[in-house]
């Protein structure tokens, strides 16, 4: 199943708070793609030059200072100062790849450029994948 240049342009917009969308034709070729709401369309010297592929951190891989963000939001600062600093980061890092997080968590996640579930519609068979494993994101731990 594919989705739809719809649903690709949804997948992209949410991530429109990012500087730019990073793209990849080839590894040395970084582009910029634009969502206009219903369609991508991909610039490059004037040219359509193929598939985008915005560059996404798996949650997997999420920073020590992103999980104290995560844990600062969910639980609230002062929930800090009642665990050892290298708990409350895994703690974090926990709750992050847990995919019980809220929206305002979500948000954040999205805002710092992580892959998070997606949800497309009720029964939608790609509810629940990453950009990165729905192939239109590249795992940008791997392609820095």
């Amino acid at each position: 199943m594919e989705l739809t240049n719809e649903e690709i342009a949804r997948v992209f917009a949410m991530y429109f708070e990012l500087v730019t969308y990073e793209w990849y034709t080839n590894p040395e070729d970084l582009n910029v793609a634009i969502v206009d709401g219903k369609t991508v369309k991909f610039i490059s010297e004037g040219k359509h030059t193929g598939e985008p592929k915005m560059r996404l951190t798996p949650l997997s891989s999420i920073t020590d200072e992103h999980a104290i963000e995560v844990c600062d939001i969910e639980f609230g600062k002062p929930e800090r100062r009642t665990l050892e600093l290298s708990d409350y980061i895994e703690r974090g890092k926990e709750y992050a790849i847990s995919d019980a997080f809220e929206y305002d968590i979500y948000q954040y996640l999205i805002l710092k450029g992580y892959a998070v579930p997606l949800f497309f519609g009720v029964g939608h068979w790609a509810n629940g994948k990453t950009a990165i494993e729905l192939g239109i994101a590249i795992d940008k731990t791997k392609h820095p």
